[in-house]
């Protein structure tokens, strides 16, 4: 085991090194089409010369060099003029943010190979903590209760240093995404086109952000994490409490997770929150909401397919495909898809009177609006 072991972690450092080589390979090959073979030279150069300087620094190298190396490291960079100087510091900075991704999608393959071999849970993990609490001799009840009580509130901040482009990011979560997919000629290509397009993106806007705009990025973040993930940490955690605990049946665990945002509502002193970019941003926020929930919907109608000519069904969901205004002969055996249609009709009267959106597809039926969040849920 302790060979198999050495192996596979010999194997994923290979790993990361390879990725490594070959983003540091599509940066040069971008630089070299962009900027000219001479400033891939020169800014490889300026590169190895550094690493001297470090090595020599440390002692890693001959001490006697160091401030030759230091001299040579000066000179190549005051030859720089204001172009040469701009490419410089975009070479360095997109390098390092290209080392980062490899190294956290090493990260993740380091977490998925823990979990596949059965490993103990990690520290920082759900299971990890739940393993501490059943040896100190919790029980799943006493859990239960308390997470009904329990409040936990991640708060989104508006930060005007955060100079971080969307576009910027966009792109990194997209390399980092093929770069944890199979290694193929089609990946590779397609990640030659993303670092050049990481090289061809400017790095900070020339503006400053507006609040709407602060607002917008945040939201960006809900639909890239929160949405998708809030249901399946609930979901992970409902499973793992049944499991361990010998629960009957899988709980239903309260909402003790709550994301905030005072992003388009800090009123402490900045003038450009007004009471209309308050407004504004509380429109938003409903918009992506019942946006989500109007997309899960009509998800939900194209996947329940069951037919009554198959499956019996429970009397509360026939009334509810009843009262669902959805009367399609096409659909008429088909209550799960008929009851969602009522649901997504509902959805989109409360959308377009809470929030002013307009759902697409329309919704089949002209219905009332849910009259709050309990009915909604029931």
């Amino acid at each position: 085991m302790e060979a198999f072991a050495e192996f596979t972690q010999e194997a994923k450092e290979h790993l990361l090194r390879e990725d490594r080589r070959l983003l540091g390979r599509l940066l040069g090959e971008a630089i070299r089409e962009q900027a000219g073979e001479a400033m891939l030279e020169r800014v490889e150069r300026i590169r190895q010369t550094a690493v001297a300087f470090r090595r020599a620094e440390s002692g890693a190298g001959p001490e006697a060099g160091a401030h030759e190396v230091k001299a040579e490291l000066e000179s190549l960079l005051n030859a720089l003029d204001i172009e040469q100087t701009l490419h410089v510091v975009r070479a360095f900075s997109y390098f390092s943010h290209l080392l980062n991704i490899a190294e956290d999608v090493q990260q993740n393959r380091r977490r998925r190979a823990h979990a596949e071999a059965g490993s103990p849970p990690r520290p920082g993990s759900l299971a990890h903590a739940l393993d501490r609490l059943q040896d100190e001799g919790r029980g799943g009840e006493e859990l239960l209760a308390w997470l009904s009580r329990a409040r936990v509130s991640p708060v989104l901040t508006a930060h005007p240093t955060e100079v971080q482009r969307q576009s910027i990011l966009d792109c990194e979560r997209e390399i980092a995404r093929l770069l944890a997919a199979p290694q193929n000629a089609a990946r590779d290509e397609a990640l030659q086109r993303e670092v050049l397009r990481l090289w061809l993106t400017s790095m900070l806007r020339l503006t400053r952000l507006e609040v709407a705009d602060e607002i917008n990025n945040a939201l960006a973040y809900f639909r890239m994490t929160f949405l998708a993930e809030l249901p399946r940490l609930y979901a992970d955690l409902e499973a793992a409490l049944q499991a361990r605990f010998g629960l009957a049946r899988t709980p239903r665990l309260a909402s003790f997770l709550t994301v905030g945002t005072w992003i388009g509502g800090d009123r402490d002193g900045n003038p450009h929150v007004t009471a209309a970019v308050l407004k504004h941003a509380l429109a938003q926020q409903a918009q992506l909401a019942l946006g989500h929930y109007l997309g899960e919907v009509n998800q939900l109608g194209r996947e329940l397919s069951v037919s009554t000519r198959v499956r019996a069904i429970p009397q509360a969901l026939r009334l509810l495909a009843e009262g669902s205004g959805d009367d399609s002969p096409y659909r008429r055996d088909e209550p799960y898809r008929r009851a969602l249609s009522g649901i997504y009709a509902r959805l989109a009267a409360s959308a377009a009177a809470l929030a002013g959106l307009r759902a697409v597809p329309a919704p089949g039926a002209a219905l009332a609006p849910t009259a709050s969040a309990e009915e909604l849920a029931a």
